[in-house]
């Protein structure tokens, strides 16, 4: 029988982008920028988050999508961050791969936030959580892991929801 205790604090901040909107000239869903309320979520998400995070710095990793980049930049603005990583893999990645994403994380990272698009973010969350999880535009959600102590053994009911601002 193990106990919580003997396992690190691992959460995952799962978070998706701010509302986004559609502009007269950008042909390219990557580079749609943030709305007004966009921005607004994404404030808000920085707000949440100075609440949550500990004396510890968190490890960053972003869709390369316009949208994201500013959700983050937004989200993460004046908070301990350890580092923060650009992937375009997070922007088409499917639940499964942003699994195996996450699966690759060091283990002496504690805290992750994990900026993304839907369906995968909700997808990805509810595999995690064994339940349904539907992410609004700048949802975030913290879970915790209290039976493993390592990423690469992040699976499906793995993870236990600690909370949630949306």
């Amino acid at each position: 029988m193990y106990h919580k205790s003997e396992f690190q604090n691992m959460r995952l901040f799962l978070l998706r982008h701010g509302d986004a909107g559609f502009e007269l000239g950008v042909t390219k869903d990557i580079e749609r920028k943030l709305t007004e309320k966009g921005q607004g979520q994404a404030r808000s998400v920085n707000i949440w988050l100075e609440n949550q995070l500990s004396a510890s710095a968190i490890r960053v990793y972003c869709s390369g999508a316009k949208r994201t980049r500013q959700t983050c930049k937004l989200a993460i603005d004046n908070l301990s961050v350890d580092e923060v990583t650009y992937h375009d893999e997070i922007y088409y990645a499917t639940y499964k791969e942003l699994l195996a994403f996450v699966n690759q994380i060091s283990t002496d990272v504690e805290d992750v936030l994990l900026i993304g698009h839907n369906n995968a973010i909700s997808d990805f969350a509810s595999y995690i959580l064994d339940k349904e999880v539907l992410f609004p535009t700048g949802g975030i959600i913290a879970i915790v892991f209290p039976m493993i102590d390592k990423w690469e053994d992040v699976g499906c009911g793995t993870g236990s929801e600690e909370q949630r601002y949306f």
